[in-house]
């Protein structure tokens, strides 16, 4: 009896390796350790003699301090939600202090009144943007097209409904030229909402840092050397704790 083994092209063989290489881990790691340890690399690179102020060391001894939080089994998940939640809190706070170059309370109250002023033009920006989309009449006929055309992909019979709506909205303008307009409206729409939506968040982002910046540790003020002693020092530690798991 001959067996016939399956044909394997080179990418295909080279995957399966990959794949047998990789590690599993039976585990999630919480914090986004790799995202800020890329992140000190982005640092150093741009910067050889790049250091943590002593307010960012103080969200970096808290991120530190509470990273490695193992997946809880499932049954147990909920014991640990909280936790889970700050980490990723502080791990966010961390990654924009140093991705913004935030060194000092003064720095985090002038970047708050920075996005303020940036809302307040985007909000505009949104509103006419929305306006534009919701209110153009043309607009209005095209969701309503729009609908009908799912209901159609649904199955229904809705073939003169959609013919009649094409008719009123080519007594307006050709139908080509009615399906662009539609199409870059609610792009600009869409677009001003997510700037609007993130500028929501990194406010609130800011503001969480403005309120726990009396309730932190105190972290004295070190030397230029004294601080990469003390960086090579948590990165050895990291690297000791990765090896670990």
């Amino acid at each position: 009896m001959i067996i016939e083994y399956p044909l394997y092209g080179k990418e295909e063989i080279i995957t399966r390796i990959r794949l047998e290489k990789e590690p599993v881990r039976s585990y999630k790691v919480y914090g986004d350790p790799d995202a800020i340890r890329l992140l000190f690399i982005k640092k150093r690179y741009g910067n050889p003699s790049f250091h943590l102020s002593p307010f960012q060391r103080q969200y970096y001894h808290r991120w530190r301090n509470t990273c490695f939080i193992r997946k809880p089994g499932f049954m147990e998940a909920w014991k640990h939600k909280k936790d889970v939640l700050q980490l990723q809190q502080i791990s966010d706070q961390l990654k924009y202090l140093l991705d913004h170059g935030i060194t000092s309370p003064e720095d985090a109250a002038a970047r708050k009144e920075d996005l303020e002023k940036e809302r307040k033009a985007a909000e505009s920006a949104f509103n006419a943007a929305k306006a534009s989309f919701y209110m153009d009449h043309v607009c209005q006929l095209m969701r309503r097209r729009k609908k009908l055309l799912e209901r159609k992909a649904a199955g229904e019979n809705v073939e003169k409904q959609i013919l009649a709506l094409e008719n009123e909205i080519e007594g307006q303008i050709p139908l080509p030229e009615a399906e662009e307009r539609f199409a870059e409206r609610r792009e600009k729409y869409d677009e001003h909402r997510i700037q609007m939506k993130m500028l929501k968040k990194q406010i609130r982002l800011v503001d969480q840092i403005l309120k726990e910046v009396n309730s932190l540790p105190p972290v004295h003020e070190l030397t230029r050397e004294q601080d990469q002693i003390r960086e090579k020092e948590m990165i050895r530690s990291e690297k000791i704790l990765e090896r670990r798991k």
